[in-house]
Order: C-alpha cells, then sequence, then structure tokens
C-alpha cells in the first residue's frame, strides 16, 4: 500500500483542503519557532544587563535584585555548600535567596 492510499478515503476536494491547510500551518508555525521568529520582549533587556561592563556593573546588579526582593538560584552543589554560600550572600547584601 502506498502512503498516498491512506488519502483516497476523502471523497471531497474540501476535506483535503483543510488537511493540507492544517499541515501548512504547522509547518508555518514549526519553522517560524525555529528560526527564532518569536523571541520574548525581555530577552533584549536580560542580555543588556548581563553584557554590562561598566564601574557600577555590581551595584547596579545589586539594586536589581532588592527591587525583585528574591534572588533565585540554581545549583546541584552539595546542600552544606549551598547553605553557607546563601548564608554568606544574604549576610552581605540582604536579599534573600531562593534556592
Amino acid at each position: 500500500m502506498a502512503w498516498y492510499d491512506r488519502f483516497r478515503k476523502y471523497r471531497h476536494p474540501e476535506e483535503m483542503r483543510w488537511i493540507v491547510f492544517a499541515l501548512a500551518a504547522l509547518a508555518g508555525l514549526l519553522i517560524l519557532l525555529l528560526s527564532g521568529g518569536i523571541v520574548p520582549a525581555q530577552t533584549s533587556r536580560v542580555a543588556e544587563i548581563a553584557n554590562y561592563q561598566g564601574a557600577d556593573r555590581t551595584q547596579r546588579l545589586i539594586e536589581g535584585a532588592r527591587r525583585e526582593g528574591t534572588v533565585t538560584f540554581y545549583s546541584n552543589a552539595p546542600t552544606e555548600d549551598n547553605t553557607a554560600l546563601v548564608a554568606a550572600f544574604e549576610k552581605k547584601f540582604g536579599i534573600k535567596i531562593n534556592l
């Protein structure tokens, strides 16, 4: 059985048109997503902050973290190491860490 034999059950061209339309729309969406056409609005702002090299970089990052209220920290280091690191950071900067 050839692959096109599956479509012989569609007697009306309208049914086939909808299938082709749906497949084309899905392919277009996939191409758009993979090409980077859909980019979150904050991406440029995050890149700007991450790439900032001014002398006041550390101070600006600290002020931003204070405005946020908390910093989320992802780590797979041992629990004892993370606990010590989080405690030292919170003591030094007064910013809560979500581990």
